[in-house]
């Protein structure tokens, strides 16, 4: 018989829902199990656009596109390593992929600092289109988890793409504390069930991971454990227990639950279903035992098997068993279901439906639908050719099915949902569990797929791609629910990663969906799917953002045909657009710097921006988002293009008094957001700083606290409680995690060296220091001098803030406040702040929009590192502030300080040359205009750079080279005091 698959035609579009309807009783929808995860933070951390900016720039990199072209990559922030690079293939060093490849590493291991001694081979196959080669790092012989160095090589032995989750510099006691016992009996903590066994592996193993202050290493115990069946579903875990502490620091559930979340000629045939709400049809059972006089035979995958040596009627046993699925009824049975017939020489054809039901014999068909599929694939994979077991027909809960790591489980119909056998999606999804584990293990990831929103997204893509629906259980609970549906609104990376894997995994799923409608075919995205298995993209959950984008590289990859992504590949318009539906995109590492050509109150506010780009052929628009401060709403521009990555936008005229804010935001050509700036500026709830340009205003006064510093208190009502790390005026020092800057090496203020600013702490944390001054166990407190705001017409504070609370455990707990008061006393909120911005960013705030002028108007700054005794290591993370350059400028004129120096002497005896300039200019004094100090100041009316004394000597003509401060477009104000008085002119840099 022909064997049949159900099939219900595509959808207009693929996205993704959960049913409101499906297990309520599940604990939020998670699962029975899953609400018993632990997860660590991993070292695998989103991109941050301005460190991956920086480390494009350094030399190790700018050398290797240098002989080497084009290249995309992603800079891991905390080793500093390349974490995925491709380009242009080129030819390596070696006879075989192992030896070009441990070639190139030593050869890189003189430009990154790759721990090559610490290396070994995890695997090399070869698989379609690519050799893979993959190694991973030992310290002190123990396995270091998470770390991983990938390779992909054409046939011909050149390389495409590289990438290295490594962990140079490993410093951890390998002595236990704790024996395996007390370790595995700890992995149950917090669970209220039954613990039925648990053991330890083998070998302890190093485990990386972000504590509370930065990068830890940690020395732990893998733990497997087993519980009681709750509602019939047993628990099984895998843990990361601390073998120094007993702490649980990662426990996975290894159980899947489904949650909503197939001579003498025999015929052995059954009334499948393929959906509670569909008509069943017959359909032959593939593989079916059939034992005849004491043999063994099995049918093909249609159902049919031929026994030659019967030539007189015959007993034959049938069993719904067969080479690659057996079924029992109920959570433990071992009875096979099995009848007798009389088979006859000639065409005999049987009918299971009379000896067994439909959930028995439609779990056993669709168990072998997805398995012929999986073969279709990877026909060399064996790991799964046995007798799996399928138990249909459970009594101990409803409303679920789950895969446990050796069978696939279903419930009988109760509790308001049909047989979840009955769903031949749900058997795919349940089954395609099994297949990530195995099928990644096959390919060298002896873990199996670890990460549990890519469990779930492509246990899903299993079912879709057999059923080309985009519906998962349509009927699960009844009526029209489903268990998750992808023709709906799209599940979108950073907004709907939300911590739970069934959610998380439909934004990965979405994205392969989609590319099957834009494909116009499903196969067709499932071969591209599937293609991309060798890679192993994986990683702990909490690492989605990377873990995603690594999926769209691998695809492109795949879909290459000259190994060179920079020049695109054959279908890189769909795979980039059904990938940008979903938040993940290319243009990861997208980069921006902009200037504000400042101009008359009566003309437009010219914004310009320059990008840098791996892609830039998918670069789409670049926009504009702008507000006078305070108003609700943004104003969009769309910037034109100006060439060479330069776009250009107009601002309205604005009158003078305005304050302005701006934010950039940078899409790809399929619409998909690449990049915002400053990031996180759009953000409805605590959104980061914009950008701020101020209209018609001059400045007044200035706190650099290198050579102004007003009367500025520490701690100024006795309620500070820190234990470290509290505000002093300091120079700060260097603090990195990884390659991430925690406190930065200098001030803002760019026109000395003295470096002094507010800092919480001035000694930094370092990895190489056993002590640190961030900011531990409570607050912080600084007040600003008192201004005098009567004095004034619409005056406004400006400063610069850094701010990092998210480099260790817990981040984003701590905020950074600022308050305002025109008495002392009296305080009103102006910031409050959780967004970490680990640069020097401008704030503006304009005192009449928060107290009335008087003679006594502060600010007071507070940092903190909260204790949140709920959250581990209570709530302490690694946290520091700093303040620079509080300066005020009002509408007000500055006294002009040419005034009474001669205007003829300075038109005929002061020139800058050239004007316009590129960059550095020289100003030229003569006709006895002697100069004794200069200084530039900037746009914003703040001075960038200044000479020391100058010392004439009775020359002739006097030459100041002002060099190249690398300073954005604009009009630049040169003061230049003179033994005369003060002399200005005005110099245009154009870049």
């Amino acid at each position: 018989m022909k064997k049949l698959v159900f099939k219900r035609g595509l959808m207009a579009a693929a996205l993704l829902s959960l049913s409101s309807v499906l297990m309520a009783q599940q604990q939020q929808d998670q699962g029975m199990w899953a609400s018993f995860e632990v997860r660590y933070l991993s070292a695998q951390t989103d991109p941050n656009p301005e460190t991956q900016a920086a480390m494009r720039k350094q030399d190790a990199w700018q050398n290797f596109v240098a002989d080497r072209g084009q290249w995309y990559v992603v800079f891991d922030e905390y080793s500093a390593l390349p974490r995925r690079a491709s380009g242009p293939a080129f030819e390596l060093d070696g006879s075989t992929p192992e030896d070009k490849v441990y070639n190139f590493l030593v050869q890189s291991s003189l430009d990154w600092p790759i721990p090559l001694s610490d290396l070994v081979l995890r695997g090399s196959h070869t698989h379609g289109k690519f050799h893979y080669v993959d190694y991973s790092q030992r310290y002190a012989g123990l396995p270091v988890l998470d770390s991983r160095s990938t390779f992909r090589l054409s046939l011909d032995g050149r390389l495409v793409m590289f990438g290295h989750d490594l962990f140079p510099g490993i410093e951890v006691n390998t002595v236990p504390s704790l024996s395996p016992e007390a370790a595995a009996l700890a992995a149950g903590e917090g669970i209220p069930f039954l613990m039925t066994s648990s053991q330890a592996e083998d070998q302890l193993a190093i485990l990386p991971i972000l504590g509370e202050r930065g990068l830890e290493y940690r020395l732990v115990y893998q733990i497997n454990s087993h519980f009681e069946p709750v509602n019939g579903i047993p628990g099984h875990f895998h843990a990361l227990v601390d073998a120094r502490s007993g702490e649980v620091l990662s426990r996975q559930a290894r159980v899947h639950e489904c949650s909503h979340m197939l001579t003498s000629d025999i015929d052995v045939e059954a009334s499948i279903t393929d959906n509670p709400g569909l008509t069943p049809e017959v359909r032959g059972l593939p593989y079916v035992r059939v034992e005849v006089g004491g043999v063994n035979y099995y049918t093909d995958a249609n159902g049919a098997v031929n026994i030659p040596s019967i030539t007189v009627p015959e007993t034959a046993t049938v069993y719904l068993q067969g080479l690659y699925a057996r079924v029992f009824i109920g959570a433990s049975s071992t009875a096979l279901t099995s009848f007798t017939t009389t088979v006859n020489p000639g065409v005999n054809v049987i009918d299971f439906d009379p000896h067994a039901n439909a959930r028995q014999v439609s779990a056993y068909y669709h168990t072998n639908i997805i398995y012929d599929f999986m073969k279709g694939y990877f026909p060399a994979f064996t790991a799964l050719d046995f007798p799996f077991t399928i138990r249909v027909d459970r009594t101990d809960g409803s409303c679920n099915a789950f895969y446990d790591g050796s069978s696939i489980n279903f419930y009988t119909a109760g509790g308001g949902c049909p047989a979840t056998a009955l769903f031949s999606d749900v058997v795919y999804h349940e089954y395609g569990h099994g297949l990530n584990y195995d099928v990644y293990e096959y390919f060298g990831d002896f873990s199996g797929m670890n990460n549990g929103a890519m469990q779930e997204g492509y246990a899903d893509i299993w079912g879709l791609s057999i059923s080309e629906d985009p519906i998962l259980g349509l009927g699960f609970s009844g009526g029209s629910s489903f268990v998750r549906r992808y023709d709906v609104s799209p599940k979108v990376y950073p907004e709907d990663l939300v911590g739970q894997v069934h959610a998380d995994g439909e934004i990965i799923a979405g994205a392969w969906w989609d590319l099957g409608v834009l494909f116009g075919s499903v196969p067709d995205m499932t071969d591209l799917w599937l293609a991309t298995f060798p890679a192993t993209v994986d990683g702990p959950s909490g690492t989605e953002g990377v873990l995603y984008s690594n999926v769209l590289l691998e695809a492109l990859l795949q879909d290459d045909d000259d190994f060179d992504l920079s020049n695109g590949t054959p279908r890189d318009e769909d795979i980039l657009a059904a990938f940008a539906i979903h938040g993940i995109t290319l243009l990861a590492n997208v980069d921006l710097e902009y200037a504000v050509i400042a101009a008359d109150v009566t003309e437009p506010i010219q914004i310009e921006a320059e990008l840098e780009v791996d892609f830039e052929a998918y670069i789409g628009d670049v926009n504009v988002f702008w507000k006078r401060q305070n108003e609700p709403f943004w104003v969009e521009l769309t910037a034109t293009a100006t060439g060479s990555g330069l776009f250009s936008a107009n601002i309205d005229p604005q009158p003078a008094g305005t304050v302005l804010e701006f934010y950039f935001e940078v899409n790809d050509i399929y619409g998909s957001r690449a990049l915002i700036k400053p990031n996180k500026a759009e953000r409805n709830i605590d959104p980061n700083l914009a950008y701020f340009h101020l209209v018609g205003y001059n400045l007044h006064e200035q706190e650099d606290f290198d050579n102004f510093s007003g009367d500025w208190v520490l701690d100024p009502y006795g309620t500070d409680d820190v234990t470290s790390g509290a505000w002093e005026i300091n120079r700060p020092q260097l603090s990195l995690v990884g390659t991430g800057v925690v406190q930065p090496g200098k001030d803002y203020s760019p026109d000395n060296d003295l470096d002094f600013c507010l800092v919480t702490g001035a000694n930094g944390y370092t990895s190489s220091s056993p002590v640190n001054f961030d900011i531990d166990n409570g607050e912080t407190t600084v007040r600003s001098p008192a201004f005098d705001a009567t004095a004034y017409e619409n005056p406004v504070f400006s400063y610069y803030r850094w701010f990092s609370n998210d480099r260790g455990a817990n981040p984003g707990n701590d905020p950074f406040e600022v308050f305002i008061s025109n008495d002392g006393s009296t305080w009103n909120p102006v910031r409050n702040t959780f967004t970490s911005d680990a640069s020097w960013r401008r704030d503006i705030i304009r005192i009449s929009d928060y107290v009335a002028a008087t003679p006594t108007v502060y600010l007071l700054f507070v940092a903190s590192d909260r204790i949140i005794s709920s959250e581990p290591s209570s709530g302490q993370s690694l946290v520091e502030a700093l303040v620079d350059d509080l300066f005020l400028y009002d509408l007000k004129e500055v006294e002009d300080p040419t005034s009474g120096l001669d205007a003829d002497l300075l038109s005929t005896s002061m020139q800058l040359m050239p004007n316009p300039s590129s960059g550095a200019f020289q100003v030229v004094l003569s006709g006895g205009l002697n100069a004794e100090y200069l200084e530039v100041i900037s746009p914003e009316g703040r001075r960038i750079w200044s000479s020391a004394a100058l010392d004439h000597s009775g020359s002739i003509e006097q030459v100041i080279t002002v060099p190249d401060g690398r300073w954005s477009s604009g009009l630049y104000t040169v003061r230049i005091k003179t033994q005369q008085g003060w002399a200005v002119q005005r110099v245009v840099i154009e870049r």
